[in-house]
This record gives C-alpha cells, structure tokens and sequence, in this order.
C-alpha cells in the first residue's frame, strides 16, 4: 500500500477507506437487517439503505466512528487498490503487512503526527511482524520497507525513487519516534541497532540482547570454552593495557631526561 502512497500522505485516507472497505465486505448481513436497521446516523450521499453492500460499509465505518461521504466513491477507489495490491503482488510476490492504528492514522491524515514518523514506524512495524518482540533492522531495510519494499531485490527492481530517505533522515524519526515512546532503540557495538515496539525499556531490551548473543556463543563454542575463552580475553586485554602503560611511563621518562 505504500507503493501506491509513494510518499503522498494525501493518499492515506484513500487506505483508511480501503481498509473499511475490506472489513465491510467480511460481514455478514441481508437485506432483511437492512430493513430493521436505523441508518438515520448515515452523511453520504449516495447510501442506499436496501442495499447491503451499502450497509455494511457505513455500520463498519461507524464502528471506527468514520463518516463516509461517499459510498461509490468509496467503492471505486476500493477497486482501484485492490487491483493495484493485486498486480504488485503478481510481480513481487506477497508483500508485509503490519497493523497500525486507527487514531495513529487519523492524526497523521489530520496533520497532527508526522506522515515521516508515521511510515518509518509502519517499516519497523512490519519488518518485526506478529511474532518478533525485538530484531536487528538496518536503516536500509527501513528506507526500503517505509515505500513498501518488502526486500532490497524488490527495491532495485522497481528503481530510484525520490522519496528515499537517506541514514541521517531515518536517524532523527527513530530518535522522535523514541521520545514519544512508540519504540525503543539500542546499538550494539557501536553497529548493530535493534528495535522494538513491545519492550519499552532501553535497559530491558539491552538484558535480552545479552542474554540471547551469550546464549548463541555457549551454544556455538560450548559453556566451558566459552567461559574459558572471554576469560582469556581479558587477561589478553589486561596485559595489552598494561604494556601500553609501561610503554607511556618510558616514554614520559626518556622527554624528562632529555
């Protein structure tokens, strides 16, 4: 769907109809509710309340407290992504999706949230997916995902796009997206950034990271070679400082004597 944004927050409520389109269509309900039904709260135009298509796509745009102004307008531009999802998909393969709120959307289409934010968090979003509480994402595979790239292959396919977002721009949106806690973000060895959207502690996050990269080094060289190597390690680290230390007092004493 954010291919066919491509980058024009204008176009999200054309989504937003799309998607009470879409629940609309998964209802069930007859031409006798119609009749039993009060569809005096109902502003469009054009709502013809014995048709059932009509009813449910205005009782599900009420229960999202939606008005739609226009059914057949509605309905076209239904169509009209519908085939666009279709003939993408096609081509590229099942693409990702992800869940954003309602609300989210609403202040963005408003203008209250910024469309940037709004994208990027939709990128991260999906790229977690359902089951994922934290992962590693680089600032790549979000500019790929925030114009619904779901890969890097898909991306060069489809070619340069001037909406892209270079690393400096993607950083500032995660560190605003951080401040009103909609994520949280830590770095690894100065590199390796993970996100998530269910933890909300940084310290928390940075605990599970820990303990999964241990994990996998005791798994891959077993507990005790392990142990034994990072104790290894920092008596190796140790007597490297202290060669540098020494290293420094001669030279110290050498510039005194001259």
């Amino acid at each position: 769907c954010f291919v066919y944004c491509s980058g024009d927050k204008d176009k999200l409520r054309d989504l937003l109809d799309f998607y009470i389109v879409n629940e609309a269509l998964k209802m069930e309900f007859d031409e006798t509710e119609c009749k039993r039904t009060d569809f005096s709260f109902v502003k469009s135009s054009d709502f013809d309340m014995n048709n059932p298509i009509h009813a449910k796509i205005v009782l599900t745009a009420k229960r999202y407290d939606l008005v739609i102004p226009n059914i057949e307008a509605v309905s076209n531009k239904w169509i009209e992504i519908k085939t666009f999802i279709l003939d993408y998909e096609e081509k590229y393969g099942k693409d990702a999706y992800c869940r954003m709120g309602k609300s989210l959307t609403c202040d963005v289409i408003n203008g209250v949230f910024p469309f940037r934010e709004y994208v990027i968090l939709a990128a991260i979003q999906s790229t977690l997916g359902k089951r994922k509480i934290y992962l590693r994402i680089t600032y790549e595979q979000i500019a790929n995902r925030m114009l619904g790239y779901k890969s890097k292959k898909v991306a060069n396919e489809l070619g340069k796009n001037d909406n892209r977002l270079n690393d400096r721009q993607i950083k500032n949106s995660v560190i605003k997206l951080m401040q009103k806690k909609l994520i949280t973000s830590v770095t690894y060895l100065f590199r390796e950034k993970y996100y998530s959207t269910r933890i909300k502690s940084a310290e928390r996050l940075r605990e599970m990271i820990a303990k999964k990269k241990l994990k996998n080094a005791e798994l891959r060289f077993g507990a005790e070679d392990y142990a034994w190597s990072k104790k290894t390690q920092q008596e190796i680290t140790c007597i490297g400082k202290l060669k540098r230390h020494h290293k420094w007092r001669a030279d110290m004493s050498a510039e005194t004597s001259t």
